[in-house]
């Protein structure tokens, strides 16, 4: 089931809880905080469930940024940025107050096609959030891939 930002049982995007027979009981010792409320398991994840079960995960909750406008998952802003021919890489993060922050995203842009301000101006007729880009020489990763984000704050 996914539950949102208030405790409550969602159709739409929130946090995955499972539970089951398939998932373990718990952890052994008393030194880790437990992801187990209630016999449901925290996965972090940032994911829909549909009435037939089928689960959407759209990335990891602490990579989800909540704007004036509502939720966002940075992985979406990242996907839809790299549709772009003129955009090599890309990164995005959130920045400001929790419900009201911002989403900056950093692109890496194919020498001479187009300018910041041109991708700037194509984001935002693609999605109704507030999004500033700004060009960067590289992105920082780790070495499987992953963004860090840190980095880019």
């Amino acid at each position: 089931m996914a539950i949102d930002e208030h405790g409550n049982k969602t159709d739409g995007y929130g946090e995955l809880y499972i539970s089951g027979p398939h998932v373990m009981a718990g952890y052994v010792g008393k030194g880790m905080r437990s992801p187990f409320v209630n016999g449901l398991y925290h996965t972090g994840d940032y994911a829909q469930v549909a009435a037939n079960g089928t689960v959407s995960v759209r990335g990891m909750l602490v990579d989800v940024v909540h704007t004036k406008n509502g939720p966002i998952a940075l992985s979406d802003i990242e996907n839809m940025a790299s549709e772009n021919p003129a955009v090599k890489d890309c990164g995005a993060i959130g920045v400001g107050p929790r419900d009201a922050a911002q989403v900056l995203l950093f692109v890496v842009l194919a020498p001479g096609i187009v300018s910041p301000k041109d991708i700037n101006h194509w984001i935002q007729t693609c999605v109704e959030f507030d999004i500033e880009c700004k060009e960067v020489q590289e992105i920082p990763k780790l070495s499987n891939g992953n963004i860090l984000r840190q980095l880019l704050k």
